[in-house]
């Protein structure tokens, strides 16, 4: 037989099962083209079989070479389109990174060797991967979630392990316990580059959307690119810094054996009313509080409006929360603010419209120097210059001279230094300066009223996105209680369907189990009048005067003859009579053949049961001798009667199955469209839901800059203010006297 390529012309999508790998793997020669795996021993199970770990879409098996090398071979079960190509463009993207510049070792030496496996005549690709000393994520946690100092340190690692792939545009695509393995110094190992995506891959889509209980609901094979990793590293993250704060968590909300960490896909879909989110969104510690409500705020935004993981305080207070909080992340210490910001609004909203504390950077168009001075005397100013002297000089002059007396020279100075004061107030207005400054602050005011505060609009848009989730959260619920009800409906439906018919199949199946019986019956019943007419000649046969009956002589047959009986043919039966009277008398009356009684003389009760004995010892003969049969004709009619009958009912019984089961199909269908026409309904509003949340998300990215934009006002006005202070006419009078 010639083997065929799982690639080749014929493009075969049908790939072997993990029994069948294994099962192939017995001879290694065989199943391999090269020659360094042609000699590799497979590791085996107790029974001799080659071991295989299943995984997804994929059975891996442990080879050693010759040489010693151990290496992991992963047999793929499904067909992935360009799986070839994706890995050549993986594997040349990791080569490129500079293992001293990545925070650990977690990259994995792997290649990809097409049409090297041979299985039942076909070959088919493998992929031969650096084995690794290592154990998964989720069996880590069983031995050491207690230690909550190395379960930090491994958060630690792990968000580096997301900032190196976010760093060189590369996600992984399916990051989870089973992918992620912890080495012996604590270090992460990545395996399972299947979904991975790298630069180069633009324009793909995802081969598989990941592991569900680790995937943001909204999660579609078109989310590939570098950015889908990003909900399950804040997943992943949440879980291992709580357990880090309160190692219980992991008894609390993780079953042994699971597929998860501390939360699943339920608690994505539903994070209010799911088993395990509220216990973290309610925890007691800050940090878990603020972080799970930042996963839950996550839950339901598209993936490329998500922020990267990242514990650095700068990130944190554009990205995730408070700066305070995030230092809490940072260090696995106890959080210092709580979830929600002094104005009521939630930490993810805080921060879409935090700004910086401080001196906001302004346009230069909006700020003028605090501390402006006047410059440049004007004419005018000069003159005042020298009134302002004069004022005060003059009266005192004046006293002295003797031309004006003493008690007036308070008024008189007091005239000259206030006149020459007035003079100097429109000047001081006139002054560009003043002006300046003047038209600053009104123009600032002006921009204040119309910059609305947006602290305020963020109440409001809280208000709108809460209750929006809060209809949306109905309508869904609404949904999945429509959903329940038409399969409960359904449900009754087809048991009531079910029972009609296992009663009505019952019937028909007691009918046909007693059609055997009937027939025996009908067969006798045909039978019987043909056995009982002979069985009556033969009684007509036999006289009673020949008979030889004890005490019936020649006088009793004549009394028989005389009322017509003469063989046993003519009489059935006998019954006695009391005759009443003195004596009390019993009589003997002979049952003709037609059913009459007649008394016969001389016959009492001895004579009549003597006759009846001799007529039944006659009767039981005829019939045990007895030589008729049915005709084979009278028989096949009866037969054949029969066996109409039972097609009949076994007619009668597969309708009613395809009755029941075409009652079955048509709830089916009925309840289908209606699930259908609610599956379209729901899909059409859940898009809506997201066009809704990206518009509350690009709302709440505006008024983060309108935050900058009035912190920027309400800082230039400050200044306003202050350069009109400066400008005061004390100022103004200081500068006319000195020019400074």
């Amino acid at each position: 037989m010639t083997a065929i390529s799982a690639g080749s012309a014929g493009q075969r999508k049908i790939f072997p099962s993990g029994a069948e790998y294994s099962n192939a793997l017995q001879n290694t020669a065989i199943a391999f083209r090269r020659p360094d795996l042609k000699a590799a021993q497979v590791t085996l199970t107790k029974l001799g079989m080659p071991k295989a770990l299943s995984g997804n879409f994929a059975s891996v098996f442990s080879l050693r070479t010759t040489t010693g090398q151990r290496y992991a071979l992963k047999c793929f079960t499904r067909y992935v389109p360009d799986q070839e190509k994706r890995y050549d463009e993986i594997s040349t993207q990791l080569a490129k990174l500079d293992p001293a510049r990545l925070s650990q070792p977690w990259k994995m030496g792997f290649e990809y060797l097409s049409d090297s496996i041979l299985v039942n005549g076909s070959w088919y690709p493998v992929l031969k991967m650096e084995w690794v000393e290592a154990t998964t994520l989720a069996r880590w946690l069983e031995g050491n979630y207690s230690d909550r100092g190395a379960t930090a340190q491994l958060a630690t690692r792990f968000a580096a392990l997301t900032a190196d792939l976010d760093a060189n545009g590369i996600a992984h695509g399916d990051l989870q316990h089973g992918n992620l393995l912890v080495a012996s110094d604590g270090t992460f190992r990545l395996v399972d580059y299947d979904g991975m995506y790298v630069p180069g891959m633009r324009g793909l889509r995802a081969s598989e959307n990941g592991h569900r209980h680790y995937q943001s609901p909204v999660r579609s094979s078109a989310d590939f690119g570098p950015l889908m990793d990003r909900f399950s590293s804040w997943v992943i993250y949440l879980s291992l810094l709580a357990l880090s704060v309160d190692p219980s968590l992991w008894n609390r909300l993780h079953e042994p054996g699971s597929e998860y960490l501390l939360l699943t896909e339920d608690d994505y879909n539903s994070p209010d009313t799911a088993t395990r989110f509220p216990e973290l969104l309610s925890h007691t510690d800050r940090t878990v509080r603020d972080l799970a409500e930042l996963v839950r705020s996550l839950t339901r935004q598209p993936l490329n409006a998500l922020p990267a993981l990242s514990t650095s305080q700068t990130t944190a207070s554009r990205s995730v929360g408070t700066p305070r909080t995030q230092r809490s992340l940072a260090t696995g210490a106890r959080a210092v603010s709580p979830g929600t910001s002094a104005n009521g609004l939630p930490g993810w909203l805080t921060s879409h419209i935090s700004a910086t504390v401080g001196s906001p950077p302004l346009s230069p168009a909006t700020i003028s120097t605090v501390g402006a001075r006047f410059s440049g005397r004007r004419f005018a100013e000069v003159l005042l210059m020298l009134l302002l002297p004069l004022s005060i000089v003059v009266p005192g002059l004046l006293e002295l001279s003797g031309q004006l007396a003493p008690h007036l020279v308070p008024a008189v100075l007091g005239a000259a230094t206030g006149g020459t004061l007035a003079l100097s107030w429109p000047g001081r207005r006139t002054r560009p300066e003043t002006k300046d400054a003047l038209g600053r602050v009104r123009e600032l005011k002006r921009q204040r009223i119309a910059a609305k505060n947006p602290l305020a609009a963020a109440s409001a848009l809280q208000r709108e996105r809460d209750a929006f989730e809060r209809a949306e959260s109905s309508r869904s619920a609404a949904v999945a209680r429509k959903r329940q009800d038409y399969t409960a409906s359904l449900t009754s439906e087809m048991q009531s369907i079910e029972r009609a018919k296992s009663q009505e199949i019952q019937k028909l199946d007691h009918k046909i189990s007693g059609l055997d019986s009937e027939l025996r019956t009908a067969l006798r019943a045909a039978l019987a009048p043909l056995q009982r007419r002979y069985v009556e000649s033969e009684l007509q046969k036999a006289q009673i005067a020949r008979a030889s009956l004890s005490k019936i002589g020649p006088k009793i047959v004549a009394n028989l003859a005389a009322v017509g009986i003469r063989t046993a043919g003519d009489f059935t039966d006998f019954r006695l009579l009391s005759g009443g009277g003195r004596y009390n008398s019993t009589t003997a009356v002979l049952v003709l053949t037609g059913g009459r009684s007649v008394h016969v003389d001389l016959v009492g009760p001895e004579r009549a049961r003597t006759l009846k004995d001799w007529r039944d010892r006659l009767k039981s003969r005829a019939e045990a001798a007895c030589p008729i049969q049915l005709t084979a004709k009278q028989r096949d009619d009866i037969e054949t009667k029969f066996k109409h009958k039972r097609v009949q009912l076994e007619n009668e019984r597969t309708s009613s199955v395809l009755t029941a089961q075409k009652k079955r199909g048509e709830a089916q269908r009925r309840v289908q469209r209606e699930l259908d026409i609610l599956g379209s309904e729901d899909a059409s509003a859940l898009a809506r839901a997201k066009v809704k949340r990206s518009s509350f998300d690009q709302r709440a990215s505006d008024l983060q800059n309108a935050r900058v934009d009035f912190v920027a006002i309400e800082a230039a006005l400050r200044d306003a203010r202050q350069e009109k202070h400066g400008l005061s006419h004390t100022r103004y009078l200081w500068f006319v006297l000195t020019g400074r």
